[in-house]
C-alpha cells in the first residue's frame, strides 16, 4: 500500500520539488494531496489538508516515527 501512495506522490512534483515555483504554493499543493486522497480513494475524511495527512498516514498504517524518511520527506513533514 505505501509504494501506491509514493506512485501517486511521485506524479505530483509539486509537493516534494521545492525549485519549482509551484512549490510555494499553497493552493497548488492542496490541490494537489486532493488529488492524491481522490487517487487512493480515500473519501470525503480527506477534505481538508490536515485531515488529509491524517487520512495518508493511516492508508500506510504506520506511526510516523516507523515511515520510511524518503516518505516523510515527500509528505513534507
Amino acid at each position: 500500500m505505501e509504494e501506491l501512495l509514493i506512485i501517486a506522490v511521485e506524479k505530483r512534483p509539486v509537493l516534494y520539488d521545492k525549485t519549482l515555483t509551484a512549490y510555494k504554493n499553497n493552493n497548488a499543493r492542496e490541490e494537489a494531496w486532493k488529488e492524491v486522497a481522490a487517487e487512493l480513494k480515500l473519501g470525503k475524511k480527506a477534505d481538508q489538508h490536515s485531515e488529509l495527512t491524517k487520512a495518508v498516514l493511516d492508508f500506510i498504517k504506520e506511526p510516523v516515527s516507523q515511515t520510511s524518511p524518503d516518505l516523510l520527506v515527500l509528505m513534507d513533514f
